[in-house]
C-alpha cells in the first residue's frame, strides 16, 4: 500500500510524489493551484487537515472550457482520483515521518522518532513520549 523504504527515500519533490501517487495531470495542476502553489513536500505536510479535507472537497475537473457563449463544464473526482490525492498527502508525511492522518481527522501531526537499540528498530510517537521536550543543544 505505502511505497517501500527505497522509494520513499527516492522522493524528494513534489513531482515524484504526485507520479507515484498517480495524481499527475490534471489532478495535480488542479490539488496544487488551489493549495497555493506548493514547492516542497513540507509544504504539503503544514496544511492542517480541515483545510486539506475543505481544498479536496471542492476539487472539480474541467471537462469542457468555456466559450463565449457556453459556461465550462466540471465534473467532480471520481472516486479513484480522491483515495489518489489522500495518497499523495500520506506520502509527503511518511516522507517527512510524521505519522499520516486520515479523512476527518483533525488532531494535531505527530512525528515519528526512530531509534535502534542492537539490531532491533523501534518507533515512538509523540504521545508516547509525553512531556519530553524536544530541544537542541
Amino acid at each position: 500500500m505505502d511505497p517501500s523504504e527505497a522509494e520513499l527515500n527516492a522522493m524528494t519533490e513534489l513531482v515524484d510524489v504526485s507520479a507515484w501517487a498517480g495524481t499527475a495531470g490534471p489532478v495535480d495542476t488542479l490539488l496544487r493551484q488551489r493549495l497555493g502553489d506548493p514547492t516542497k513536500l513540507r509544504d504539503i505536510a503544514f496544511v492542517d487537515r480541515t483545510t486539506w479535507d475543505r481544498v479536496v472537497s471542492g476539487l472539480k475537473i474541467e471537462v469542457t472550457a468555456a466559450t463565449d457563449t457556453d459556461p465550462a463544464v466540471e465534473r467532480d473526482l471520481t472516486p479513484v482520483e480522491s483515495s489518489r490525492v489522500e495518497i499523495y498527502r500520506r506520502i509527503c508525511l511518511l516522507r517527512l515521518g510524521i505519522t499520516p492522518d486520515h479523512p476527518g481527522c483533525h488532531h494535531q501531526w505527530r512525528r515519528r522518532n526512530v531509534f535502534t537499540t542492537g539490531n532491533v528498530a523501534h518507533e515512538e510517537t509523540q504521545a508516547q513520549l509525553g512531556s519530553r521536550p524536544y530541544t537542541r543543544r
